[in-house]
């Protein structure tokens, strides 16, 4: 738990950081046309909204919540599930208030579960943490609209789009608590087991996504199951899904 709050914290800083620091100042075409006519900068000279495609390299830290998924699997209350994002995104310009993306992107997703009676994969009383554990490559378009355009920075705006993702590492990891005297003088054990047969190997999600600047909010939600059925798992029983809703926080570094 405390590992994880220092995570937030840090992240947290070096969004406040991102977003605090200053911007070179760069001229719009439109003002330099009022004073030097006939003048005009070239595309890379001009600001992320009067660029015809403007690129930007994004992390993003999001939370994982089941938000009232009766049929999903519960996320353990004393720590918290998330997923950490890495992005190039490119915008491309349709006019002054409207652009369409695309951006592809790296994603580490770490489920950490509820272990009880209620849990029905993998339930046991010797297991004390179960995490699901994803690593996923995606392709995302979007189309956002631009409410107000300064000339040097990308202004406030809202992302909506979807996202297609390969999930090319499917693992799961059982930690279990034990005595050091009978366990060659060691407290925990962790069992890792990969290459999961029953998680779907592709996922989509609608994404939305307000920014201010370089700094933005994002909530996701996956439409797809995570999981599929498999002979032999879970007492051949239907699988309970993982949450599907994320939301939390992203920097965005201008080119």
């Amino acid at each position: 738990m405390r590992k994880n709050t220092v995570l937030l914290f840090s992240f947290i800083a070096f969004a406040l950081s991102a977003y605090s620091q200053s911007d070179s100042l760069i001229i719009s075409e439109d003002e330099v046309s009022e004073k030097w006519s006939g003048f005009k900068l070239s595309d890379d000279e001009l600001g992320p909204n009067e660029q015809k495609k403007y690129d930007t390299f994004n992390i993003g830290l999001n939370y994982i919540q089941t938000l009232g998924q009766s049929d999903s699997l519960q996320i353990s209350p004393d720590d918290f599930s998330y997923s950490i994002s890495l992005s190039s995104r490119t915008k491309y310009r349709i006019n002054d208030h409207l652009g369409w993306g695309i951006a592809i992107s790296y994603t580490r997703d770490n489920y950490l579960l509820r272990n009880d009676s209620s849990q029905l994969l993998f339930a046991g009383n010797q297991i004390n943490t179960q995490r699901f554990q994803f690593s996923k490559f995606g392709l995302e378009g979007f189309f956002r609209v631009i409410f107000n355009k300064p000339n040097n920075k990308p202004g406030f705006y809202l992302d909506l789009g979807g996202q297609v993702n390969w999930i090319t590492g499917r693992r799961m990891l059982l930690e279990q608590k034990v005595d050091p005297k009978v366990a060659a003088g060691a407290k925990q054990i962790d069992t890792y087991v990969r290459r999961l047969q029953y998680v779907n190997p592709w996922d989509a999600q609608l994404t939305a996504r307000i920014g201010l600047n370089y700094l933005s909010l994002v909530a996701r939600y996956r439409l797809t199951d995570a999981f599929r059925a498999n002979e032999g798992i879970n007492n051949n029983r239907e699988l309970p899904d993982l949450p599907r809703f994320s939301f939390g926080i992203e920097i965005n570094l201008g080119q």
